[in-house]
């Protein structure tokens, strides 16, 4: 399990081997809101 902790506008990823990803929070929202468009887009192609 990631454990996120806010700081400003951005979060700290704890990795397991004590490495830190460091993510902008507004590019992260937008590639989420990206890849649920895609996913309902295409499982609406398949008719899913």
């Amino acid at each position: 399990m990631l454990n996120y902790k806010k700081w400003g506008n951005v979060f700290e990823e704890d990795t397991p081997l004590g490495q830190y990803a460091v993510y902008d929070t507004k590019i992260l929202a937008i590639s989420q809101y990206a890849n649920k468009n895609f996913l309902s887009r295409l499982t609406d192609g398949l008719g899913a």
